[in-house]
């Protein structure tokens, strides 16, 4: 049920080939249905149950969004690959897709289907289309791209900041609001590069700015 279609081959190249990704999304579906917290055996019965109701289409419905996932990300890679061969010698060009290249590398990483779940994964297609739109645009205006990064940039250096002093002692709530705060700023990204994509809750310098704040006071 998880056996890849050949239209994701390009795409899984990126991630060590099928069988590679294939692994992943076994790991993901088990993580998703098993790694619960049951403690009676009525609850164990239950969730059994429910797991043999729902595993197959579970597996399914991973299966076809992480299939538009490498599709995304392929398009993506294949645009940057063709604006850096017809800009060999433009410096603010090829440094605009170098800085592209690390964020798909933080977004999508080897492996991304067992570190999101699958409803944020459902949002990383339209999160690449829009780093391919921000490099097509870019290209042409390099300056004008630089102008909205400068916006974003406080942002992604305060939610590495928050990230790294996440601990042991780390309450809930705020790793919580780490996670949401990174969500925002991806939207933000949106916003700011291919706001014809839209974005999936409102978002803006304010609410990022409110809730960097609220992070802040969180324990």
């Amino acid at each position: 049920s998880l056996s890849l279609p050949s239209e994701a081959y390009a795409g899984a190249r990126y991630f060590g080939g099928m069988k590679a990704v294939e692994d992943l999304l076994y790991q993901a579906v088990l993580r998703d249905l098993f790694r619960k917290n049951v403690r009676t055996d009525q609850d164990f019965l239950a969730h059994a149950e429910f797991c043999k109701a729902s595993l197959f289409e579970k597996a399914k419905e991973l299966k076809t969004v992480v299939v538009r996932i490498l599709e995304s990300y392929d398009r993506t890679r294949s645009t940057l690959h063709t604006i850096e061969k017809a800009n060999p010698s433009n410096e603010a060009v090829l440094a605009l897709c170098g800085q592209i290249r690390k964020d798909l590398d933080a977004l999508v990483p080897r492996n991304f289907p067992e570190l999101y779940s699958t409803n944020d994964l459902e949002h990383l297609p339209r999160y690449l289309k829009a780093l391919e739109v921000r490099a097509e645009r870019g290209a042409h205006d390099p300056e004008k791209d630089k102008a909205k990064a400068n916006q974003l940039k406080e942002f992604t250096e305060a939610l590495g900041t928050m990230k790294q002093s996440l601990g042991p002692s780390t309450s809930i709530a705020k790793r919580a609001a780490v996670e949401n705060f990174r969500w925002m700023i991806e939207e933000f990204r949106v916003s700011l590069f291919a706001q014809e994509l839209k974005t999936r809750f409102p978002v803006s310098r304010k609410k990022l700015e409110d809730a960097r704040k609220e992070m802040e006071r969180m324990v």
